[in-house]
């Protein structure tokens, strides 16, 4: 039984390479998702009619306000999906699926053009690193 636990450890974490966790960009395999995707919100892609959620973050509802410094609201989970729009930038996603979630969802690491848009959100603000299901993905800010 110990040999079996073993066994499934090691192949558990040979599929997180450490090139993944750096951010380089996947090579293309029968799992990935690609196309155009409908953003939903900050965090949630629609590709062809599946739902993926981006890998390692959490973004705002869409509905969502939140609170500035002088006590006004102002709508973060608009903002934030805006982001994740532009970010895009009408382009096709290239979606390495990682896990589902409880929802069913794909749960995956997406890029654009070689760029990590999970990693792209967190840098621009409009999502947290979700650390606790990442096992220590680093997030390298870019230098423009």
């Amino acid at each position: 039984m110990a040999r079996i636990l073993i066994l499934f450890v090691v192949i558990a974490l040979s599929a997180c390479s450490y090139d993944q966790l750096a951010g380089a960009q996947p090579e293309a395999s029968a799992g990935v998702f690609s196309g155009r995707a409908d953003v939903i919100d900050g965090d949630t892609l629609d590709v062809a009619g599946t739902r993926i959620r981006l890998f390692g973050i959490d973004a705002p509802e869409v509905s969502q306000t939140c609170g500035r410094g002088d006590g006004s609201a102002w709508s973060c989970g608009q903002w934030s999906r805006s982001e994740l729009v532009r970010l895009l930038g009408g382009r096709p996603v290239e979606c390495q699926p990682r896990d589902v979630d409880r929802y069913g969802r794909i749960v995956a690491i997406c890029y654009v053009q070689g760029r990590d848009v999970n990693a792209a959100m967190v840098e621009s603000g409009a999502a947290h690193a979700y650390r606790k299901y990442t096992m220590g993905r680093c997030w390298r800010p870019t230098v423009s």
